[in-house]
């Protein structure tokens, strides 16, 4: 689900991620980055709950999903739902509709909303896709706006509809399609051993249809200045794992122990016989580990070949249909493509928790400045404030990040002395005073590596004790604001 995505990515419940349009916008491209990773697109819809949902809603469409259907931009696909609403096939157009209102109108939260329809694209085909919708509210439950992914299932769908027109493949090719389905839905398990066990299990399935003995995925690695070919996953049968006993074999192998071997592979050749009908060093090579009949299916990743799917089959000697082939490739090109996504949301949840480590440990030192320190970005819109400033203006941190800085109402704010205001016209530091307290403000500029201003840290310290204070200010009797611009 969208929602569970969203909080392993960030931490945060949907329902506590909140902010003007410019924020929604950056918080849409971010997911995009990680969507883009496992090939879904999103979009944003803005809700108010007191018009109806109909065609004129706003919606944030990505790039991503327009490209999904054949479209450019908002000229050919407006960021309006009426642009969805027609193109959806008649038969799922109410259906949609109706899940996307029910997830708007879940007030407990507990609607899971998980659809499946046809959308008429640019080349006026359909396509079959799925989409995963959640709601984004704000404290008080009530709902801001909706936030959907949408995959391409076209490829899937014409998998099934192939299935059901020959009677012969129906049920190999939906235990396939039952196997991939499972390996997809541990997409976003970031625990390498709980993919594991559903990707071993996928791989028995595997080995269960086409009645084999080994199934194993082999990836390629450079050690020293030679090309290897090392197991990386293996499910073994009962006669498979007594084979294994008795005759075990490497895990790893230079390519030079078979000849011609990874460039016939790289070209996306299969193998698919009798081992006594390949070449005499083949033949050797798998004899001695008790191969009859062998099945590999190169592996490709972005075009690059990254390794093989081999099963083998040790009692009979035979060859898989045309049919079987395409199936079977079909399952290892995917299970390459979820190894792949696998390790990238790995590698992007540890990034993300070695940020959040960063975030904690840089928040307790600015927690411990006795100074009010603010942050916000180039808009003005507040990023951070630390215990301090919370003491200072009564506000909470979480309540107004992404908000415009002159929420705080402090007795600067919407005045031409703002600090940050005075920042831009380059006076970094004024003075002020208010209820018999002095106050000094020291604005810096954060800038990214072209230079450019990326957004302000302002400190605000009490002079008051300073002996030297009066000389920023005009007439130390004056209860109001002055400053020494």
């Amino acid at each position: 689900m969208l929602s569970e995505l969203i909080r392993k990515i960030t931490g945060r419940s949907t329902n506590s991620v909140s902010g003007n349009r410019r924020v929604s916008e950056h918080t849409l491209s971010a997911y995009q980055n990680v969507y883009n990773t496992v090939g879904v697109a999103g979009w944003e819809m803005e809700i108010d709950v007191d018009l109806p949902i109909g065609s004129g809603n706003t919606v944030i469409w990505s790039k991503e999903f327009r490209e999904m259907l054949g479209f450019d931009d908002d000229r050919d696909f407006p960021n309006l739902l009426s642009a969805l609403k027609d193109r959806l096939h008649p038969d799922d157009k109410n259906t949609v509709l109706n899940k996307i209102l029910t997830v708007i109108e879940d007030y407990t939260e507990t609607v899971k909303c998980d659809i499946e329809y046809r959308i008429l694209k640019k080349n006026n085909e359909y396509g079959y896709y799925r989409a995963s919708v959640t709601s984004i509210r704000n404290n008080k439950g009530i709902p801001e706006k909706v936030i959907g992914v949408q995959v391409d299932i076209s490829d899937k769908q014409r998998l099934e509809d192939m299935a059901r027109t020959n009677s012969d493949n129906v049920a190999r090719k939906q235990k396939i399609i039952g196997s991939l389905q499972e390996l997809g839905s541990t997409l976003s398990i970031t625990n390498r051993n709980s993919y594991n066990k559903v990707l071993i299990k996928c791989m028995g399935m595997v080995g269960e249809i086409f009645n084999a003995d080994r199934v194993q995925i082999w990836k390629n690695e450079t050690v020293g200045v030679d090309r290897h070919f090392s197991l990386n996953d293996e499910w073994l049968s009962d006669l498979g794992s007594r084979l294994a006993a008795s005759s075990k074999y490497a895990e790893t192998y230079p390519y030079d122990a078979v000849p011609g071997w990874e460039e016939k592979l790289g070209r996306g050749r299969f193998v698919n016989s009798p081992i006594t009908d390949l070449l005499p060093h083949e033949y050797a090579f798998f004899n001695r580990q008790n191969v009859k009949s062998l099945i590999v299916i190169p592996l490709f990743e972005n075009k690059a070949f990254k390794g093989f799917l081999r099963i083998d089959d040790c009692r009979n000697t035979r060859e898989l249909s045309d049919e079987e082939m395409i199936d079977i490739d079909l399952v290892g090109q995917f299970i390459m493509f979820s190894q792949t996504v696998n390790e990238k949301l790995t590698n992007i949840t540890k990034e993300a928790d070695k940020i959040t480590q960063l975030t904690n440990k840089h928040n307790s030192v600015l927690d411990a400045v006795p100074a009010p320190v603010i942050i916000t970005d180039a808009d003005m819109n507040l990023v951070y404030i630390n215990s301090a400033a919370e003491s200072m203006t009564g506000k909470h941190r979480y309540n107004i990040q992404g908000t415009h800085c002159s929420n705080l109402n402090t007795v600067i704010c919407n005045t031409h002395q703002c600090g940050i205001i005075c920042a831009k016209r380059f006076v970094n530091r004024t003075y002020f005073k208010n209820y018999g307290k002095y106050y000094q403000v020291d604005v810096t500029g954060i800038k990214n590596e072209a230079g450019e201003i990326t957004g302000y840290v302002e400190v605000i310290q009490d002079i008051t004790t300073c002996e030297n204070r009066h000389i920023h200010f005009k007439n130390d009797s004056d209860e109001s604001i002055k400053f020494n611009l």
